[in-house]
């Protein structure tokens, strides 16, 4: 049998050991953490931030392939018809708008890069766009608060930024004039005739007068 102090060193070694062997059990589990998404801002940070902000339906999409894993798409190129502008100085009706397509699976993102992207927006749908302006047209980032139109976002949009106005603005009204039924301008002679009447009552008038004084 060991002593007691013999027996309480073997013990305290025991569990040094056990603590270390388990360690990596407790620690493993905390090292996976899954990238934080997003963050979403409020509305009205993204009207304030953004350069262009309007509400649009979603015509076509065309995947556009970059740099990504082969056959994965980078960003996606959407048609939009625009039917409402708040901001941003659009004058026309269909815009081109782009979102990235965000990083891939398998794929690590930069330290400070948002692991999501918009990704491709459905056809047909409505959205409330907060967009940047780039060289190569309107950028959706995936923190610009674009989503699909709904009462409560266009609500917020309309208290922040009024109730906006057409892409396209309307076209200036133009003078109508009608035109009377027999009403062909008078020609010179008929409208120089009165004048010239008068002139010659005047001057018969005045051969009278010398006549009678002569008399």
């Amino acid at each position: 049998m060991l002593p007691v102090p013999g027996l309480r060193r073997t013990l305290v070694t025991a569990a040094v050991l056990g603590s270390y062997v388990a360690a990596p059990a407790v620690l493993a589990p905390t090292a996976a953490v899954a990238a934080p998404r997003c963050p979403t801002p409020t509305v009205q940070d993204a009207t304030r931030q953004a350069d262009g902000v309007f509400r649009g339906t979603v015509e076509d999409v065309q995947p556009v392939t970059g740099t990504n894993a082969p056959g994965s798409p980078d960003r996606y190129e959407h048609q939009v018809t625009v039917g409402r502008v708040w901001k941003g100085g659009l004058s026309t009706q269909r815009v081109q708008v782009r979102t990235e397509a965000g990083a891939q699976p398998g794929e690590q993102p930069g330290p400070r890069a948002c692991p999501d992207g918009l990704g491709r927006l459905e056809v047909g749908e409505e959205y409330l766009f907060f967009v940047d302006r780039r060289a190569s047209g309107w950028l959706a980032e995936p923190t610009s608060r674009t989503a699909p139109l709904d009462d409560g976002l266009l609500g917020q949009v309309t208290r922040l930024l009024g109730s906006g106005r057409a892409p396209v603005p309307a076209a200036p009204e133009t003078a109508q004039f009608t035109r009377v039924a027999n009403s062909e301008p008078a020609s010179l002679t008929r409208t120089a005739a009165p004048g010239l009447a008068m002139i010659i009552v005047g001057l018969l008038g005045l051969a009278v007068l010398r006549g009678l004084g002569r008399r």
